[in-house]
């Protein structure tokens, strides 16, 4: 098998290499990386912890033009080396020639609107350009255009809730949502059941009020959502019930909407689920279950470092510190960025007076977290047992500096 996947890597890196040189090539590359697309693919299936099969794939995504799958790949390739700052600098470069690409966009736009001042297809698009560039002023600039020109169009309200919920004006986001709602008015395709938007409508203003933590509204509209949704499209909307229900502690019910999605997500599409239904269980107090789920998530994907690090809690609650210790290791090796599994074996270290390994793992804690005051205490002790006293001090120190930048304004100092 690791012939094998050697084998595959080549070929595809054969490819992407090729096409990069010859300008021909290049031009038809939409047609020529389907077949390596699905060779690297296939390798990550394979071997899920393989980091040139991600950077392979991420290579390919950027060249046709998916920049944000590009991204998220080479994110996951951060956390297989987070000391690999070279990966940093290729996301920067991937978010620059997207921000790039849409103001060129801009021009396009621009020249539509000379020819037809009322065209709100290029004022709808200028918006989008502008989010990708991060103008969320300009962007919702143009989407409050696109209402004047046509005030009774459903759909821009529906465009600029969205652009609202990127500002955080969450509030205007409900808002616009509830008109569109009130709004839409379409006939609805009997052979396409996702037309009718009034569900979705309905489950994005229950989300946005599950982001504010008014979770007891927030399930009043998803249920709606549900209960107005065609049959073969309502599990859309079992995960966000369940999910809102998991925020109100609703375990029991939870777990019956999570059980609903698993018997109708056919194509995998929410495939966290198990690792939810564990923590169902976990918070039930039903240990057992819990490790069974959480062991089949990391049967399904050995890059689940979340389940990992939960199998980890487990073990360390039955006493089982070895088998511990090895899972909170292999959530590292998932992600070495992984803040708990960190905080987990550098108190393990501690305790067994490995007190070099504690620090280790703590000085990752505060590199991800500057904030966490306990990493900074259990520093302190452990250069102490070091005899590092300076070190130890200058932790002291760095503590007193966050606390005092936490203080609130008008706190006494």
């Amino acid at each position: 098998m690791e012939v094998m996947i050697k084998d595959a890597i080549k070929s595809v890196k054969e490819t992407i290499d090729q096409i990069k040189q010859d300008k021909a090539g290049w031009n038809n590359r939409y047609e020529t990386l389907k077949k390596p697309t699905e060779i690297i693919s296939d390798v990550i299936k394979q071997d899920p912890l393989n980091f040139e099969a991600h950077y392979l794939k991420a290579q390919i995504m950027e060249m046709l033009d998916n920049f944000h799958i590009a991204i998220d790949l080479l994110k996951k390739c951060y956390n297989f080396q987070p000391t690999n700052t070279a990966l940093l600098e290729e996301i920067k470069a991937i978010e620059d020639k997207k921000k790039q690409r849409a103001i060129k966009g801009l021009d396009y736009q621009f020249e539509r609107l000379e020819k037809d001042p009322k065209c709100v297809m290029a004022m709808h698009c200028l918006a989008s350009e502008y989010k990708t560039i991060g103008n969320f002023e300009e962007a919702l600039n143009w989407e409050l255009r696109a209402i004047d020109t046509e005030p009774d169009n459903w759909e821009h309200y529906y465009h600029i809730a969205w652009t609202y919920k990127r500002m955080d004006q969450m509030d205007n986001c409900i808002d616009s949502f509830k008109k569109a709602l009130h709004m839409f008015d379409e006939p609805i395709d009997p052979e396409d059941p996702e037309s009718d938007m009034k569900p979705n409508i309905n489950n994005y203003i229950g989300e946005m009020y599950d982001e504010m933590e008014d979770y007891a509204t927030g399930e009043t509209y998803i249920r709606l959502a549900l209960e107005l949704a065609h049959p073969e499209v309502k599990k859309y909307y079992y995960i966000d019930l369940a999910n809102n229900l998991l925020h109100q502690k609703k375990y029991q019910e939870a777990l019956i909407y999570y059980a609903l999605l698993k018997e109708t997500d056919t194509d995998n599409h929410y495939p966290r689920v198990d690792a939810t239904i564990a923590n169902c269980y976990y918070e039930l107090g039903d240990k057992d279950l819990a490790k069974k789920y959480y062991q089949q998530c990391v049967k399904d994907n050995p890059t689940d470092d979340n389940s990992l690090y939960c199998l980890g809690v487990i073990y360390s609650e039955e006493g089982e510190l070895e088998f511990a210790k090895m899972a909170y290791q292999m959530a590292l090796q998932a992600n070495g960025n992984n803040m708990a599994a960190h905080h987990n074996l550098g108190m393990m270290a501690f305790r067994e007076g490995d007190y070099q390994q504690s620090v280790d793992h703590f000085l990752r804690v505060i590199q991800l977290d500057m904030f966490n005051e306990n990493a900074y205490l259990i520093l302190h002790d452990a250069y102490e047992k070091l005899t590092e006293t300076e070190k130890a001090e200058e932790i002291l120190i760095q503590l007193f500096i966050i606390q005092e930048i936490k203080k609130k304004p008008g706190e006494e100092k």
